[in-house]
């Protein structure tokens, strides 16, 4: 409609007077539209911003590219700007700056992928913060347990069957099915993954069934994972629908519940696009499962669910809405190339140029835009307030994130100290997270309770050397007796090896011939067939 308007010049009917406040940006096919009314259509802009400078506006109240983005700026550089290394210092950083807010305060995410560390840095000062945008399905146990499905339905690796595993709901359903402890499959699985090495999936299930006896609880784990991978390959969408029906099926739902009213919701996002896909499912050029599968999450994924929040909950604001909040002080998290100024630069199917030609926003028109409003937003507060700016070097997801270019838009002679700020840290980069279980950990079983360990009676030099590094290490080693495990370690570690070579040279000692033979062939001959024979029954096979 708005655009059959613009190109037939048709003016709102009943319409005299149009007043454009506030609006740093139009569509440009609005501008279209007004460009062709008839004059006697009076439209007025009306910016914020001081009338001597006009003329860094154009007629529609656009930022002028010449102005905004080759000149410095002065209002928002000169705001402080804190650098944390990770999105876990993010957190820290948001409860610290929350405690010390006042009352009158605003916060805003310009970088979507740290929305999750400012609502957990809201929540550990004790403020009630909310993304309006909602939250993504990917984000509910169901979308991480639909991924995690289709990723294994690929994969079929042994990091694909933990993540499977590990999964809370597919935990619970595991063990109603199959009546073992999930604590004892995961006990069983760290001691035969540290023991045995496997390389995949399909190497742990055989070298389970073979070592049944003493794996019992893992081998029926994965006797019933097996039985829903084979769901899976049979036909990859029935496949995943049929395992999430019998997953769920016993669940009870109460209304008003914020835990059960999200599953709701995301169920019906999960059936309406399912219903949209059915129609790709059928004739003669019909998706495949496989493919249907894919296109079905990859429409799913991106959905967003609404809870209800409090009235008095914190709205975690967009780049876009900071300039319109009145609130004495505001912190800006994810000050970051990619999110101001928004966009690419590049476009595989719509290049920059090209969009500069047909009138379209371009990178330079984000630009001069954001520079304005990061401007604006830094001035409001010149003279009542506080604003602060946050840039953060990873995301969530551990992804490198980069400094947004309006921090470097300085006077020249600024701009070396200016870059050394930026890259300076505090803490050195971390890895990203590795994935972890769909639900807060819980150490100690439900109607249980943690024995009294007592204190020791005597403590040796290595303990106090663990006591000085961590008090905690300390305690979980010293104190509960907890031993660490290597995960998914890809090959011997110092002790393996010297445990194998322990092994094998019993054998010069267990065979009579060998107690006193001096024949070196003889000896490099039983001990390979003993480290050959060590490695088949540990590992499987040779490596």
């Amino acid at each position: 409609m708005l655009l059959r308007h613009a190109e037939e010049a048709i003016p709102p009917a009943g319409i005299q007077r149009v007043v454009l406040a506030g609006v740093p940006d139009p569509a440009p096919v609005s501008i279209r539209g007004w460009t062709a009314w008839p004059e006697t259509l009076a439209c007025e802009v009306l910016i914020p911003w001081t009338a001597d400078q006009a003329d860094a506006f154009d007629d529609w109240g656009r930022p002028r590219v010449s102005v905004w983005t080759e000149t410095p700026l002065t209002w928002g550089t000169a705001a402080p700007c804190e650098l944390v290394p990770t999105a876990h210092d993010v957190t820290d950083q948001v409860a610290a700056w929350l405690d010390s807010a006042g009352d009158s305060f605003a916060l805003g995410v310009p970088e979507s992928r740290l929305m999750e560390p400012v609502l957990a840095g809201g929540a550990l000062a004790g403020v009630d913060a909310y993304d309006p945008g909602g939250t993504p399905v990917h984000r509910h146990a169901v979308g991480r347990l639909i991924e995690t499905l289709l990723d294994w339905y690929r994969e079929g690796s042994l990091d694909e069957g933990l993540h499977l595993l590990r999964h809370h709901d597919v935990a619970q359903w595991m063990v109603r099915e199959t009546g073992v402890e999930f604590d004892r499959v995961m006990h069983e699985w760290d001691q035969y993954i540290e023991s045995h090495l496997p390389t995949g999936w399909r190497e742990l299930t055989e070298g389970v069934k073979q070592r049944a006896a003493r794996y019992a609880s893992l081998a029926r784990a994965c006797a019933f994972l097996d039985t829903c991978h084979a769901r899976l390959r049979s036909d990859p969408l029935p496949g995943v629908l049929g395992i999430l029906q019998d997953l769920y099926r016993g669940r009870t739902l109460q209304p008003g519940q914020p835990e059960d009213d999200a599953f709701l919701k995301v169920g019906r996002l999960a059936a309406e696009r399912l219903r949209a896909i059915d129609p790709m499912t059928e004739g003669r050029d019909r998706l495949s499962s496989e493919n249907a599968l894919q296109v079905w999450w990859d429409c799913l994924k991106e959905e967003a669910y609404y809870t209800q929040v409090a009235s008095e909950a914190v709205e975690l604001e967009g780049w876009l809405e900071l300039p319109w909040n009145p609130a004495d002080s505001l912190l800006v998290v994810g000050l970051n190339e990619g999110a101001v100024p928004d966009g690419r630069i590049g476009d595989v199917f719509l290049p920059d140029t090209i969009r500069g030609v047909l009138g379209l926003r371009t990178d330079a028109l984000r630009h001069a835009r954001d520079a304005y409003l990061f401007e604006l937003i830094a001035r409001q507060r010149q003279t009542r307030g506080k604003v602060t700016w946050m840039v953060s070097r990873q995301s969530a997801e551990g992804d490198v994130l980069m400094p947004s270019r309006l921090l470097m838009q300085v006077p020249s002679g600024d701009l070396a100290a200016r870059v050394s700020c930026l890259i300076a840290s505090k803490s050195s980069m971390r890895e990203p997270p590795a994935p972890d279980a769909g639900f807060a950990l819980t150490p100690l079983i439900k109607g249980t309770r943690l024995e009294d360990p007592g204190y020791p009676d005597h403590l040796s030099a290595s303990a106090i050397h663990d006591y000085l590094s961590c008090p905690f290490y300390y305690y979980l080693k010293r104190v509960l007796h907890t031993e660490s495990v290597a995960v998914g370690k890809p090959e011997l570690e110092a002790y393996d090896f010297g445990n194998l070579v322990h092994d094998a040279v019993t054998v010069l000692f267990e065979e009579v011939s060998l107690q006193a033979c001096t024949d070196p062939h003889l000896i490099r001959t039983a001990l390979n067939d003993r480290v050959s024979s060590l490695m088949a029954s540990q590992f499987g096979h040779q490596r």
